[in-house]
């Protein structure tokens, strides 16, 4: 699984954590580290998730991986001595890391878009980089680049965990519709919350404000929709401002509700299904995913 930011993080480790998740499950979270720790541009979230699976059963690593480890490393090495916030570095090294992509995709440890196991081009690219900041750069963690090869296990599958978050400059309907068919080409399930995530945490409380009409009063208009189940969220009683979940949130606001959201999810006279009606439809496939790998029998109910 590979998630778009830490909210969906923390619900699933909840999940993981008390052992809330069915018998021979074996999840496997696809971590954002580095220059990608802020990414949530869709379509990259799944270039990532297909380089960390190509790398795990072939030890092979895409340019684009490849490159991403030594921007990372940098990113790691000389966060505290340029005069820059690392927040603004990791996006200038990710918009970096599309030209040299391009310039190097022809280099000879290169062939079909993947690097050679012993290849010495992160040097040329160390020194790009110190040319470019005017530091002297070396990349330290060059075990990165080598794996033991896993095979793919049966019945194995690839979630990518987003939200719909509609904008028209950064996630408009042609990109949306661009993420989900690059997820069906490689063969991953997209799991997408429409507007967001919070809808899905909504879900779990006893009486939410489901009212179709006021909940979205302008439906594709980022800021109103995000704001409106936000701020529904926020008005549970007790219920913590902070969208992150630690476990004492999670053991309070979320666990007993679980099968209650599930069921509501499916609620057909307010909510939708399936990445494709999600586009521009309010509901989220959450529900779905978290009733084949929930042991209903370790879970409460608000109905009980």
């Amino acid at each position: 699984m590979i998630f778009e930011g830490r909210t969906e993080k923390d619900y699933f480790s909840r999940l993981l954590d008390s052992k809330l998740l069915i018998d021979n499950l074996y999840l496997c979270m696809i971590a954002k580290k580095g220059i990608e720790q802020d990414m949530s541009d869709r379509m990259e979230m799944v270039k990532s998730a297909y380089d960390f699976m190509l790398f795990r059963h072939t030890g092979l690593s895409t340019l684009r991986r490849y490159i991403t480890l030594v921007l990372s490393d940098f990113y790691s090495q000389m966060k505290g001595s340029l005069d820059i916030r690392p927040y603004e570095l990791r996006k200038e090294l990710l918009s970096f890391r599309d030209e040299l992509i391009e310039l190097y995709h022809d280099h000879y440890s290169v062939s079909d878009g993947l690097v050679e196991p012993v290849s010495d081009l992160h040097r040329a690219i160390s020194n790009k980089l110190s040319n470019k900041y005017g530091v002297n750069y070396s990349m330290g963690d060059t075990d990165a680049f080598t794996a033991s090869k896993r095979p793919v296990e049966k019945n194995e599958r690839v979630f990518v965990v987003f939200d719909r978050d509609y904008s028209e400059q950064y996630f408009n309907h042609q990109m949306y519709s661009d993420c989900i068919d690059k997820c069906d080409e490689l063969g991953y399930a997209p799991v997408v919350s429409s507007p967001k995530f919070e809808l899905w945490m909504l879900m779990h409380h006893k009486s939410p404000n489901f009212g179709k009409p006021s909940f979205y009063p302008s439906y594709g208009s980022h800021i109103s929709s995000e704001l409106i189940v936000c701020g529904d969220l926020s008005a549970i009683p007790g219920c913590p401002q902070e969208k992150y979940i630690d476990q004492e949130r999670f053991d309070d606001f979320y666990r007993d509700g679980i099968l209650d959201a599930i069921e509501r999810s499916k609620d057909t006279s307010l909510f939708c299904t399936g990445p494709r009606t999600l586009m521009d439809h309010p509901g989220t496939d959450m529900g779905l995913l978290i009733d084949e790998i929930v042991n209903r029998s370790r879970i409460g109910s608000f109905a009980d």
